[in-house]
């Protein structure tokens, strides 16, 4: 697209290499056919790949959650130790104006000072960096594969959980802290709260232009005071 080409010229070569690099999982990826990284012979830089059976399902119950959380525990071990794979960097914003629905414009305003501190260096390991339900396809209730590895990055693991998790407010919070305790429980890493300052303000662009409802603004407050209340406390 010609937004992802304004920001990163060099997007068609990295998905390509990382589908290579994510060709031996057990959750099934697409298989990369070609790539013309300059975009000399189809006009713009453009990545050919097999398709996959399946379709995203949000289906909200504790099966579905398990699977996710198999899938991106099977992600997280992929060894990328061969492979030049970018740095995770939080999603930088057109301005960091707060949006004007927000009802707690002090713990937003230390959230952006913390987005903008040293990113966190812990538990660092390959990251899909857009995993949540509409990039994950199912097929006869079973995961039949993950798609989208375009900004697939060497970050912390919890950018993962919280990115996913930020998502799945828009059904509820209690879904929302449902998944990242099953993450928890199931791979015995522990979430850190930065990332989900570092994700609900890489999405302030997008609060501002598209205001969620108003049920889900006030979950976006109360999952932003925590991590700033759980960074700030000793």
């Amino acid at each position: 697209r010609p937004d992802q080409l304004a920001e990163d010229q060099g997007v068609a070569s990295h998905e390509a290499m990382v589908l290579d690099l994510v060709a031996g999982m057990t959750t099934p990826t697409p298989r990369l056919v070609g790539c013309d990284a300059t975009g000399d012979l189809v006009g713009v830089p453009a990545v050919l790949m097999t398709a996959l059976s399946g379709r995203p399902v949000w289906a909200a119950n504790i099966g579905w959650l398990h699977q996710l959380v198999e899938a991106l525990a099977d992600i997280h071990a992929v060894d990328s130790t061969a492979a030049t794979v970018r740095r995770f960097q939080p999603y930088t914003q057109d301005s960091y104006a707060l949006p004007k629905w927000v009802t707690q414009p002090a713990v937003w305003e230390r959230a952006i000072e913390m987005v903008h501190e040293p990113v966190i260096d812990e538990d660092q390991t390959f990251i899909h960096r857009d995993f949540y339900p509409g990039n994950v396809l199912w097929f006869h209730r079973r995961i039949s594969g993950v798609v989208d590895w375009e900004v697939a990055s060497i970050g912390p693991r919890s950018m993962d959980v919280a990115h996913c998790r930020i998502n799945l407010l828009y059904d509820n919070l209690a879904l929302a802290e449902r998944f990242r305790q099953e993450w928890e429980a199931i791979t015995g890493h522990t979430f850190h709260p930065s990332a989900d300052v570092a994700t609900i303000i890489g999405l302030l662009d997008s609060y501002r232009r598209y205001p969620p409802a108003q049920r889900v603004r006030r979950d976006i407050e109360t999952v932003l005071q925590r991590a700033v209340s759980d960074l700030t406390t000793p």
